[in-house]
């Protein structure tokens, strides 16, 4: 009785080991990074940055859209700002997360396009190309394209999705089931 509460011990003590190896190399990167990038924010934010020559494209409902052009920034050259800066702030639902600034709903010509109706999401490019990451977090160039699209649709269609982490609960699932199969093998053992 007692071999097999050691045993047990041991497979408890060898699952909580995986978890918080593969959890902890995770998040021990994501906090070095983090904690990278607020330093380089820290030194970039005594530079005034500024672009010029900026184009924000709203397309809100099956190709119709409305174009702005020649918008210059200056500090804050996320997409998110140019957007700010057209629209303004009540014509914008936004909410914050801990990655940055999503966008809900746009109102357009006395409009609200928001999030969900029929199945449209409200989805960022810069020159074509979907970023992935927030649109308060992108730092735009001179002369950049800025386009929300309404859309339907799974933007990563080609299997390229910057927030999957299935590679992390599938590596969790098959050490689990390798620890619990030898943790069976020496119990089987064992009664034989």
């Amino acid at each position: 009785m007692k071999r097999s509460r050691i045993w047990m011990l041991l497979g408890v003590v060898l699952i909580l080991f995986t978890y918080i190896i593969v959890y902890g190399l995770n998040s021990a990167k994501s906090g070095l990074d983090n904690r990278n990038y607020d330093l380089m924010n820290d030194i970039n934010s005594l530079e005034t940055k500024n672009v010029s020559n900026i184009t924000l494209i709203l397309n809100y409902y099956d190709g119709e859209n409305v174009t702005y052009t020649d918008i210059s920034l200056i500090g804050d050259i996320s997409p998110y700002n140019a957007t700010l800066v057209i629209l303004g702030i009540d014509n914008i639902d936004e909410y914050w997360a801990t990655n940055g600034v999503f966008i809900r709903g746009l109102r357009i010509n006395s409009t609200w396009y928001t999030n969900g109706d029929g199945g449209r999401n409200w989805l960022y490019y810069i020159n074509g190309i979907l970023p992935g990451i927030s649109s308060s977090e992108y730092e735009l160039n001179n002369d950049s394209t800025v386009e929300w699209k309404f859309t339907g649709g799974n933007p990563f269609q080609d299997g390229n999705d910057p927030n999957d982490d299935s590679w992390l609960y599938t590596g969790l699932f098959i050490g689990i089931a390798i620890i619990c199969a030898i943790g069976l093998f020496f119990f089987i053992k064992k009664e034989l």
